[in-house]
């Protein structure tokens, strides 16, 4: 069975310097208050993080069309001639 939520509240310190607490419940309303804040705080992270990982993802996907692309073009340039004509030599051989 789960602990009952507390709260710690420090009364006094002793003569040798220790520190005395004294334990407290934490009623349904304070524990209603700490569950909201924890699903307010997440709920904030995630309207946070998923626009920047999405973002983030969106970049690295142009960056790898753009390398795809150069790649291509490069490729294709490098295929021609400076003429402009195809640079593929055609063998013919006579069938056997």
């Amino acid at each position: 069975m789960p602990e009952p939520a507390a709260e710690i509240v420090e009364i006094r310190a002793d003569g040798a310097g220790a520190r005395v607490y004294e334990v407290r419940r934490v009623g349904l309303i304070g524990r209603l208050a700490l569950w909201l804040a924890i699903g307010a705080g997440l709920a904030l992270g995630l309207v946070i993080l998923i626009p920047l990982m999405l973002a983030g993802l969106a970049l690295v996907a142009m960056v790898a069309v753009a390398g795809l692309v150069l790649t291509g073009l490069a490729r294709a340039r490098s295929a021609l001639t400076p003429t402009g004509r195809r640079n593929v030599r055609v063998i013919r051989r006579p069938h056997a």
